[in-house]
């Protein structure tokens, strides 16, 4: 095309056959390049505005990706492409080949930028980012340079396919064993994903590696962790498979965190309390304050007049300290100030509050004033019964439940006498809770 015609035109003008060929070669091969850059140019100008429009239209970060690993500049030389594939072939089937094998290359590049965008998209998004993306891209373009070299390699030498991978068959024992730790690190990557063993952010403690921080990268051949005091520490990936190491992920969900100190003690400075120095008379409301980490008063100073409304707690310590139910069943006494602030409460028609056992109590004081009422002993038949024999009604309840004395306004809930987990007892006893101060 043109060829023959610009050959003719320089001979014309006098210049040898040899030189017109040449400065014919060169015109085309100029021509060619002109429309070429000519093209590229515009059709980059074009697709680069058409996704710079997309990116500011969207939310999404992918397609800021995709400009930022110059996808629309490989896909700009596409109609470069389909030109040279069509104006080629008149001039040269050598030029034609490399055509060829440049195309196989440009999907190639492609491929791998998107690939780039999708790791980055992934390392950019907070529920993706502990995803070890990076070794599966790995593998894929292993995979894809692997096959276009082989296309590359039959175009420019005219063979079959199958005459390569033929090749590539008998040498199979060499590549594995040059290919040995991508092969273990793949495997492994996988692995490490489907056991969710190690996430990108995951603080691990290798010693056999000298790793102690962050893992910042998990790849096809080996994984990064970043230490406590910056440096780099490069683990081969399968060893996070053959290998133990510390995961403190739980810890750092957890409220929790552990410290490892170093306490320097004087053995000499360690003995035995002396007879002076123990303090024979051990006072119940210090320890109450240390143990409730509060202020704490005691129950004979309190009148009725001064609360508002008043919760009893439940438990093995009610039942024996504050009345001896647990040794006298349904004849035990309440201690006297206890016995005389929940009367006041009562009679003063306060809230009150009983949890797990204190409804026996609150039934025990209410047998003491001659009056009725009602309480829950959960479905317990022999809290029940007992209850029963003070003269005081019963409602069956559940640990998430509470029973309500609207006479009284007496409200109770059984707990751990039904509570098979603190999450039922937690239940019961913020509703019960609720209760008491919308009474109030």
């Amino acid at each position: 095309m043109f060829y023959e015609e610009i050959i003719t035109f320089f001979t014309s003008k006098g210049l040898s056959a040899l030189f017109s060929k040449g400065l014919a070669a060169f015109a085309i091969t100029a021509s060619i390049s002109l429309i070429v850059i000519v093209i590229n140019f515009i059709t980059r100008k074009i697709i680069l505005s058409f996704f710079k429009r997309i990116a500011k239209s969207t939310s999404s970060s992918f397609d800021d990706l995709l400009i930022k690993n110059k996808v629309p500049r490989l896909l700009a030389y596409i109609p470069c492409l389909f030109f040279l594939f069509w104006i080629i072939p008149s001039y040269s089937n050598t030029f034609y080949l490399l055509i060829e094998a440049f195309t196989v290359i440009l999907f190639l590049l492609t491929i791998r930028a998107i690939l780039n965008t999708v790791k980055d998209y992934f390392k950019s998004t907070d529920s993706l980012k502990h995803i070890p993306v990076d070794s599966y891209i790995q593998v894929v373009m292993i995979f894809m340079w692997f096959i276009g070299v082989i296309l590359i390699l039959s175009i420019l030498t005219g063979r079959e396919v199958g005459t390569f991978l033929a090749s590539i068959g008998a040498l199979s024992a060499i590549i594995i064993l040059v290919f040995r730790d991508t092969i273990l690190g793949f495997v492994s990557s996988i692995q490490i994903t489907v056991n969710d063993t190690v996430r990108i952010g995951d603080w691990i403690t290798m010693k056999g590696s000298n790793a102690d921080g962050n893992v910042i990268e998990v790849n096809l051949s080996t994984v990064k962790v970043q230490n406590f005091d910056n440096t780099i520490t490069t683990i081969p990936t399968y060893k996070l498979v053959s290998d133990s190491f510390v995961n403190w992920r739980g810890m750092d969900e957890s409220d929790g965190r552990r410290i490892k100190r170093s306490l320097l003690i004087k053995p000499s400075s360690i003995r035995f309390l002396n007879n002076e120095e123990i303090d024979t008379s051990r006072n119940i409301l210090i320890e109450s304050a240390r143990i409730a980490r509060g202020n704490v008063v005691d129950v004979a100073t309190v009148t009725g007049d001064e609360l508002d409304a008043l919760i009893f707690p439940g438990g093995t310590g009610m039942a024996k300290n504050i009345f001896d139910y647990a040794m006298a069943g349904p004849d035990c006494t309440v201690i006297k100030d206890v016995q005389r602030l929940t009367m006041e409460i009562i009679e003063a028609e306060k809230p009150l509050g009983a949890i797990c056992i204190a409804p026996v109590m609150v039934a025990k004081v209410l047998q003491k004033m001659g009056r009725s009422g009602k309480v829950t002993g959960g479905c317990n038949e022999q809290i029940t019964a007992d209850i029963h024999s003070m003269g005081i009604e019963t409602e069956s309840a559940d640990a998430d439940k509470i029973v309500v004395d609207e006479k009284n306004k007496i409200v109770s809930t059984p707990a751990y006498v039904e509570a098979k987990s603190i999450k039922e007892a937690a239940e019961g006893i913020e509703k019960l809770v609720n209760k008491v101060l919308q009474l109030i």
